[in-house]
């Protein structure tokens, strides 16, 4: 059986974003820590949100030649990425602000 972490590739900041926080939120999901598990949880989830945001902003193009496929991945604020960055900020401000 193939491992299905071997074809994850971290080159994206959002991608490492997202990788952390979900093994934070599992974390303390499953082990209590010094801090609240409850305001971990929190901040965890905004910062998920956030590296979800960021990926439905990066969009990528790729362009196809005889020799090369070139895929670039530029920013592009859409509405869907940006809700989702907006909220990230505020779940990881109520975090803080709760804890």
């Amino acid at each position: 059986m193939e491992n299905i972490l071997s074809n994850l590739k971290l080159d994206q900041y959002y991608k490492v974003i997202l990788v952390v926080s979900t093994a934070v939120l599992l974390l303390s999901l499953t082990v209590p820590l010094t801090v609240s598990n409850s305001l971990v949880i929190i901040i965890s989830i905004g910062f998920l949100l956030i590296g979800l945001g960021e990926w439905c902003n990066s969009v990528p193009e790729t362009t196809i030649t005889d020799r090369y496929r070139i895929t670039v991945r530029n920013r592009q604020n859409t509405l869907l990425g940006n809700g989702l960055n907006v909220l990230g900020v505020v779940v990881i401000a109520v975090g803080f602000y709760v804890g």
